[in-house]
């Protein structure tokens, strides 16, 4: 996903560089909200699984 910022400021710059909200660009866009959501369904999927293993080996109870 990280890479595709560049690549797109390079080979789409009137799509990339076009102004979306109050001068936001969809540069901006992608790499400041949509990196943004990424980071916390990673969080949430990195809590998730930890949860699941905690319950398998019971670590908490012991």
């Amino acid at each position: 996903m990280i890479f595709s910022i560049p690549v797109m400021n390079w080979l789409a710059p009137a799509f990339a560089f076009k102004k979306i909200w109050g001068g936001m660009t969809v540069t901006w866009f992608v790499t400041t909200i949509v990196m943004m959501a990424m980071a916390f369904i990673i969080a949430y999927v990195h809590t998730a699984m930890y949860e699941k293993r905690l319950k398998k080996y019971d670590i908490v109870n012991k």
